[in-house]
């Protein structure tokens, strides 16, 4: 999943996690080397997470 500003200001549009510096902020596309672009989300079900693949 990725998540992509919807303002109409130009500039980066997609978040980005950083987690090497526990920083965030928006980058220009999904490539690398922005791979904090891409969120694997997780579903909590008691001990039995259940995980969406990340979009390719």
């Amino acid at each position: 999943m990725t998540l992509v500003c919807q303002g109409d200001v130009p500039g980066n549009r997609f978040l980005d996690g950083r987690t090497a510096d526990g920083m965030v902020g928006l980058a220009p596309n999904t490539n690398p080397p922005f791979s904090g672009t891409r969120r694997q989300v997780g579903i909590p079900f008691g001990d039995d997470n259940q995980t969406v693949p990340v979009d390719r």
